[in-house]
């Protein structure tokens, strides 16, 4: 599928409720509002982030998500030096008949989440996004047991983003409206077991994928995400999206660079048939060669109220290049990402 780039403010579906401009943007352009229908099945909306500290060798990824009438949160914890996760979750019936989270990708925001097992708040303020977590339960892959954090990105204002809104079928009545914001700088504080860790200035950034969308009775989506530093000190992410059942088209490739958008085209995701079991994505243009190497996976079920999820969350390392629209070749050796697959049915 060929994805146009929209530079201007339009609607994001028709008056029948059909995606009516599809295509991509450097930012957020679609404007869009689920109250005027409410809650619904096939309606799915969600904010996650990915925070990593290189220096520590971990990510935390903080879920937060409705599922038609089904609320899902996590808290993950992955450590990539001992190739181990943890994760809480938890479930919760929406109150009424309105989505908790906003349907502007750029708004401000504050949303909360609170069980016996964990605590949730992302809040947003302008370029800041404050991500404060409690799982006091936890038992990490080191043994500790307890995670509390207060961490926050920055996002620099004038930073471009990676905006689709997608069709997933060839009526547009399914879509999938998209934001990836590319790695942000992060800083914060984090206590495990009591112990009190600082994020690595210059070492530590995070992501925020924001999705909104109507999909059909079964299906789902993968995305691949890795992030990094240069040696120079340039932020970069690189994405992998598609949807399940697979469509026609390859999956869509992306790279976020120093706050510009680069190469966006189609890609190849397939396992390789060595014992190391790794993952490869390829360019058909050679503009990417990446090879993925698992090190651990995680496999979650959720359901309520007529709806049912998995999830299957594999963390790895990441090497290879990729190449900019100037030409340049980044080289990455051992970054931290993962490969996700979401399938849901309602």
């Amino acid at each position: 599928m060929e994805l146009h780039e929209i530079s201007k403010q339009t609607a994001l579906l028709n008056n029948d409720e059909t995606l009516k401009s599809p295509g991509w943007s450097r930012y957020p352009c679609w404007k869009h509002s689920s109250g005027k229908s409410g809650l619904r099945m096939g309606e799915k909306a969600w904010d996650c982030y990915s925070i990593t500290d290189e220096a520590g060798h971990f990510s935390i990824r903080v879920l937060f998500s409705e599922l038609g009438y089904t609320g899902f949160f996590s808290i993950t914890f992955i450590d990539y030096a001992l190739g181990q996760m943890a994760e809480v979750h938890g479930t919760k019936m929406p109150s009424g008949n309105k989505r908790m989270l906003a349907d502007d990708p750029a708004a401000d925001s504050a949303v909360t989440y609170s069980d016996s097992n964990m605590t949730i708040a992302l809040v947003r303020k302008g370029p800041k996004h404050q991500i404060l977590i409690t799982a006091p339960y936890l038992v990490l892959p080191n043994g500790s047991i307890g995670l509390k954090a207060d961490m926050v990105l920055h996002e620099k204002q004038d930073a471009e983003s990676l905006n689709m809104a997608i069709p997933i079928d060839s009526t547009g009545k399914y879509w999938c409206h998209s934001r990836k914001l590319q790695a942000m700088e992060a800083e914060g504080i984090l206590f495990i077991n009591h112990i009190t860790y600082h994020l690595t200035a210059g070492r530590s950034y995070g992501t925020m994928d924001w999705i909104r969308g109507y999909w059909p009775m079964r299906g789902g989506w993968f995305s691949v995400s890795a992030s990094g530093c240069t040696d120079k000190g340039e932020l970069w992410r690189i994405n992998l999206d598609g949807q399940y059942p697979e469509k026609d088209s390859d999956p869509i490739f992306s790279i976020l660079f120093e706050n510009r958008m680069h190469k966006l085209e189609a890609a190849s995701f397939f396992h390789s048939d060595d014992d190391a079991g790794s993952w490869m994505i390829s360019c058909k243009d050679g503009n990417a060669d990446i090879s993925i190497e698992p090190k651990s996976i995680l496999v979650s079920y959720s359901g309520m109220k007529g709806t049912r999820a998995s999830k299957r969350l594999i963390p790895g390392l990441f090497s290879g290049f990729f190449i900019l629209d100037d030409g340049r070749r980044i080289d990455i050796s051992d970054a931290y990402g993962y490969i996700l697959e979401t399938r849901n049915r309602w």
